[in-house]
């Protein structure tokens, strides 16, 4: 009878709210909602799917978010409303738990990108960007859609990048959500579908929504992104003008990107199956113009060079993969308000 007992316990342990099974790496504290009804996981920090890599074996060596230098002070109640989760832990959003990077790749094989990108040099080396994105909702509707406005600094076959997408079939929904994302060379994937990214910050969750979307011809809204190789050789992502830390990628994750970035961009992009008639929005619908009332932008574009300052990027060039349907602007800089500016969207309607 005992055992009988036990076996029940430990199966109603490892079974989450809905019935559904939790990988013992993922076993929840609580469940918490944020301001838009979204529901977060808190998990403990050294249980989230990132710690499950190989080169994780030595757990002593990871620090607990308060031990990080660059864990900046709260966020003003950004998304939970004072009420985050336990000291400890990590929120993780519900989503499609299904949703691969195979599925990233292959329902949608129409990849365009607008964006404006540093010129590739391999005398000239970068360790961070940043970037703000206005925040748009765009309409990605068909089988396998999504849109994203984001920073991407990449070396050969490694990537990382942030921003918002709006990704129905991975979100359940069609709002615009906090993310990040990697590639290693033949691996990776969105936020912590596999493992990868460290997820520190408490307070700014992955999938986060916008409390406020920009209205096209009224006001602009963004949100200030960083993406910084610290002293630790781990590219760190934060977030807002005091560099909330919202997690890492490891150095030792990478080959191209262990040492250094070769090239930085800036902009959209966008996915869709190739028989759709009706195509995604990238930023917010429409083709860009010199006007941030009218069009979707990213405003105080930076590097960091060499010298680990933030400067102005200087040689950048236009890259569009589908020249005829999305567009980008690279206004240069604009002044202390703006900074380097680039406008971006589409489709371009007939």
């Amino acid at each position: 009878m005992c055992n009988v007992i036990f076996v029940i316990l430990i199966s109603i342990l490892l079974t989450g709210v809905h019935g559904r099974t939790i990988p013992a790496h993922q076993q929840i504290v609580t469940t918490i909602e944020d301001k838009n009804g979204q529901v977060y996981e808190c998990v403990d920090f050294y249980k989230q799917p990132t710690f499950t890599h190989p080169l994780f074996k030595n757990m002593s060596e990871v620090k607990r978010p308060s031990e990080y230098a660059v864990q900046g002070g709260k966020y003003r109640d950004i998304a939970f409303n004072g009420n985050g989760c336990p000291s400890g832990t990590i929120p993780l959003l519900r989503v499609n738990k299904n949703y691969s990077s195979e599925e990233l790749k292959s329902n949608g094989p129409n990849i365009c990108t607008a964006v404006v990108r540093t010129r590739t040099d391999p005398n000239i080396k970068f360790f961070g960007g940043e970037g703000s994105p206005s925040t748009y909702k765009p309409v990605a509707d068909g089988p396998g859609q999504w849109s994203s406005a984001r920073i991407k600094l990449q070396n050969g076959p490694d990537s990382i990048e942030v921003g918002w997408m709006v990704n129905p079939t991975l979100f359940n929904d069609k709002e615009a959500h906090l993310y990040v994302r990697f590639t290693a060379g033949q691996n990776g994937c969105i936020n912590t579908q596999c493992p990868g990214f460290v997820h520190v910050g408490s307070e700014v969750p992955l999938g986060l929504i916008p409390d406020h979307y920009s209205q096209r011809g009224g006001q602009s809204y963004a949100w200030k992104f960083f993406i910084d190789q610290q002293d630790d050789g781990n590219w760190w992502v934060s977030m807002d003008d005091d560099k909330y830390a919202i997690g890492y990628w490891p150095k030792t994750l990478f080959t191209g990107l262990a040492n250094a970035a070769t090239e930085v961009e800036w902009g959209g992009e966008v996915s869709f199956a190739l028989e759709e008639k009706v195509l995604p929005e990238m930023g917010n619908g429409r083709f860009p113009l010199y006007d941030t009332k009218s069009s979707a932008f990213m405003q105080h574009v930076t590097v960091v060079d060499e010298t680990l300052h933030n400067v102005n990027p200087t040689n950048t060039e236009k890259f569009k993969s589908c020249q005829a349907l999305y567009g980008v602007i690279d206004a240069g800089y604009q002044g202390d308000y703006f900074g380097h500016l680039i406008l971006f969207g589409g489709p371009l309607l007939p």
